[in-house]
C-alpha cells in the first residue's frame, strides 16, 4: 500500500501545476462521493475510471 501511496504523491506533484488539474479533481472526487452517497456503486466506478483516465492524461501531459 505504501507504493500506491507513493506513486500517488509523484503524480500530484506533477500534474498539480497544470492548470485546471485540482479543480477537476475536486470535482471527480466530489462525483464520487455523491454516487457512494445514493448507493450507485456503478456510477461511482464509472466516474473513478473516468477520473484515472483523466490523472493519466495529466500526468502524460506533464511529463511530455
Amino acid at each position: 500500500m505504501e507504493s500506491l501511496t507513493r506513486l500517488g504523491m509523484a503524480s500530484r506533484r506533477r500534474t498539480a501545476t497544470l492548470p485546471g488539474v485540482r479543480a477537476q479533481s475536486v470535482r471527480d472526487h466530489q462525483a464520487i462521493v455523491e454516487a457512494l452517497s445514493r448507493r450507485d456503486p456503478e456510477a461511482a466506478a464509472n466516474i473513478m475510471r473516468q477520473h484515472l483516465e483523466i490523472v493519466e492524461s495529466s500526468l502524460h501531459e506533464a511529463v511530455a
